[in-house]
Parts: structure tokens; C-alpha cells; sequence
């Protein structure tokens, strides 16, 4: 990881945490935010400052450009689309929430403020439950879940929670014209980063907030009027949430050189 990337991870953490920082509640018209306590954030956790309690490691994938793998994949998605049964699901649930308890314990010593320590620490973690995840599948459940999260992976890459997977229902089509939109999604959210960061910088929390919650042009013209309104809902309902805000480069991410 060079110089430019880690500077540029920085500011995409800070302005993820900046976000993640204030509830937004609307009545009416009208926004008001209401900071939240960060004080395990700068003790050196990565708590619910920077995301839910149950959605650290997609938020850290996403910000490297990773692509969704088995202990990120939203497990009710998994369950329905791969036919788990109760006890599977049960497993696999607690392989994931495990995941996230470690994720979130800032590691015994003194803080590494390197951020690729973070995310290697973090990376190594993810790469174990996945294998664990993946011992517990069937061989015929395994075919269906590879298919399964390049969709969903290319569902966080064109900026779509994964976590609306079953809601949206996106169709063959459309899920073909996302992956052909990719290089146009790219740049579109090259540009649009750039404003989340000029927004950052000057405190303007609200704009960031609608920065990271609005589909990109090229995204929005794929979608269906109802299946804009789901994403819009999630949103409001998950304003922490806007992962696919923090893709410098895509698959890899700030992992290339």
C-alpha cells in the first residue's frame, strides 16, 4: 500500500466515522443531527461510530474494494437463496456474529495507527470464517453460492445494499446492464466522492449523509421507480450504511499498488 492510498484511506475513514456519527431523525421537511457518543472510537475500536453493530466487516470490505464473500453475504439472503435449514442457518449466523465481535475488539498492545495493520488484522479474520462458513455448506449448496455473491458483490460494487438482494428481485437484464455500466459507475463515483470529501472537510455532515445515500446517475437509470424507493428506504432506515461511497478502484481496491 503506498503513500497516496493510505492518506486517502484516512480520509475515507474519517469521513465514514464523520457520518457514521450523527442520528439523523427527520420530522417533516426538516433534518436534525444528534452526535452520538464516539469515545470507543478514540480509545482505537471501530464501533457503531463507523457502522451498525452487525455490519463492520461488509463496511470494511467495501472501503477496499472487496467483494462480498461468504461471512459478509446478508445471512438472510443466504438462508433463503441457498435453502438452509434451521440448524445451518443457526451455525453459520454464529460464525458471522463471532466475526464481527472480533472485527470490533481493538487488538491487546498498543494501537498500530497504520490502517492497512487494521485491515490486514481484519482481512485475516474474514478469510478464516469464510472457511468456516464454507465447511458447513453442502456440495450442492456451494455451485449456487458462488453465483450467489458475484451478484451480490456486484450489487455493492454499483453502490446497491446487498441486504436488498430479495426486495429489489433485479432482474437478468438489469443485472447485466450493472455490469456493463461498471466503468461508467466508476467515474461517476469518483466524482461524486470528491464532493463527499469537499463535505467532509467542511463539516457538512447532511450532504455527505445524501452524497452516500443517492444512487449514481448511471445506477438510477437501471432501476425501477419501486426499486429506487426501496434503496431510498434502506437509506433512511440505515443512514451508516453507504459502503459502495468508499470504492477507489474496485475489486482490490486499496489493496493495489
Amino acid at each position: 500500500m503506498v503513500r497516496w492510498q493510505i492518506a486517502a484511506l484516512r480520509l475515507a475513514a474519517c469521513a465514514v466515522m464523520a457520518a457514521g456519527a450523527l442520528t439523523l431523525t427527520q420530522t417533516g421537511d426538516a433534518a436534525s443531527a444528534q452526535p452520538r457518543d464516539c469515545d470507543a472510537h478514540r480509545r482505537g475500536g471501530w464501533d457503531s461510530c463507523g457502522a451498525p453493530p452487525d455490519r463492520t466487516v461488509p463496511m470494511m470490505q467495501a472501503m477496499q474494494g472487496k467483494p462480498v464473500t461468504l461471512a459478509s453475504a446478508p445471512i438472510d439472503v443466504m438462508a433463503s437463496e441457498l435453502k438452509f435449514d434451521p440448524a445451518q442457518k443457526k451455525k453459520i449466523s454464529a460464525i458471522q456474529d463471532k466475526l464481527e465481535k472480533e472485527c470490533r475488539t481493538p487488538p491487546k498492545g498498543p494501537r498500530d495507527t497504520d490502517p492497512s495493520a487494521m485491515f490486514t488484522r481484519t482481512n485475516d479474520l474474514i478469510s478464516q470464517a469464510d472457511k468456516d462458513i464454507d465447511a458447513e455448506l453442502t456440495a450442492e449448496q456451494k455451485p449456487p453460492a458462488e453465483e450467489l455473491l458475484k451478484k451480490l458483490s456486484l450489487m455493492r460494487t454499483t453502490g446497491l445494499p446487498p441486504e436488498l438482494y430479495l426486495e429489489l428481485k433485479l432482474s437478468p437484464e438489469q443485472l447485466k446492464s450493472l455490469e456493463e455500466a461498471i466503468p461508467e459507475i466508476k467515474s461517476q463515483n469518483k466524482e461524486r466522492n470528491k464532493e463527499m470529501m469537499s463535505a467532509a472537510k467542511s463539516g457538512n455532515m447532511k450532504k455527505v449523509q445524501s452524497l452516500m445515500s443517492d444512487p449514481v446517475p448511471a445506477v438510477a437509470a437501471i432501476l425501477t421507480k419501486d426499486q429506487k424507493s426501496l434503496v431510498d428506504k434502506y437509506h433512511k432506515k440505515h443512514p451508516n450504511m453507504m459502503p459502495q461511497m468508499m470504492d477507489f478502484g474496485g475489486f482490490g481496491g486499496f489493496g493495489q499498488p
